[in-house]
């Protein structure tokens, strides 16, 4: 029969984190006993050698790093007095210091390693709405509730040939066609300042240097207290559509004019005609 064997990946992050929460400890309790002369100052270094170990491998090593500390003040520090009187009755003072410590270490160990999943939760969330994004056919934008800029998609880029970090802000606008910067830089701001919805098209400079006509429509996301904090947009290629609907005027100017001319030679002949009966 074979033993349990643990796959590389999953020992080398076992290893990490609970070598993590050894080492940060030994460091704190190294430096306790050069510099420590109170207890508020051995405090301080296990408390951030717990938060620390909490912070970057989670709360289960946080914990480890806790119970080590405790062990570490409990085993190489004497307490400053022996008993302390609390409502008539002696406590023994090293069980109060590291009750109290414990506490102290388990909020701070909790706080940390909840901060550091919250963040984390963001990132993934925030890579799966640029996942989603990216898979859409249209450009996808989101800006700051001040009309900044601060996320392109990779179509963007890919279309005008322009790094992201070259669009943020307001410089996307330089992508635009010179005639439609204006009236859109005027549109967007109206819009938010919550005046208008912003649905506009303008045209956007293609990285071959050629324009695009762009149907845009931008969404505030709002929180509870209905406060934009977000907008998120998109661009829809519409040239095909201009270009029918050129073709379409093009036709009908070219009827106008047929049928204007064809109502010219009409008159005339007529003309003619009733010149010719009146002889």
């Amino acid at each position: 029969m074979t033993g349990l064997k643990i796959p590389p990946p999953i020992l080398r992050q076992i290893v990490w984190r609970y070598g993590l929460a050894v080492g940060s400890v030994g460091v704190a309790l190294a430096v306790a006993l050069v510099v420590g002369r109170g207890f508020d100052v051995r405090g301080a270094l296990f408390l951030t050698a717990v938060a620390l170990t909490a912070w970057f491998g989670g709360m289960a090593t946080g914990l480890t790093a806790l119970l080590l500390s405790l062990l570490s003040l409990g085993y190489f520090f004497q307490p400053l007095v022996p008993y302390v009187e609390l409502a008539g009755i002696r406590v023994p003072y090293r069980v109060l210091s590291l009750t109290f410590f414990a506490s102290l270490a388990l909020i701070v160990c909790w706080l940390s390693a909840s901060r550091k999943r919250a963040e984390e939760s963001l990132r993934e969330s925030e890579q799966r709405w640029r996942s989603l994004t990216e898979a859409l056919p249209q450009l996808v934008w989101g800006a700051r509730p001040d009309g900044g800029c601060d996320y392109f998609s990779a179509q963007w880029t890919s279309y005008t040939g322009v790094m992201e970090i070259d669009l943020l802000g307001w410089r996307w606008m330089d992508a635009l066609h010179p005639d439609d910067r204006e009236p859109t830089r005027q549109f967007w701001m109206e819009s938010v300042a919550g005046r208008q919805p912003y649905d506009v098209e303008y045209r956007i400079r293609r990285s071959d240097g050629t324009y695009g006509w762009f149907k845009t429509r931008g969404t505030p996301i709002r929180d509870s207290d209905g406060t934009i904090v977000k907008w998120f947009g998109t661009c829809t290629d519409i040239t095909d559509r201009k270009r029918a609907e050129q073709t379409l005027r093009d036709q009908e100017l070219e009827l106008r004019q047929a049928g204007g001319e064809l109502d010219e030679i009409s008159a005339k002949q007529s003309a003619k005609n009733l010149k010719g009966r009146s002889r």
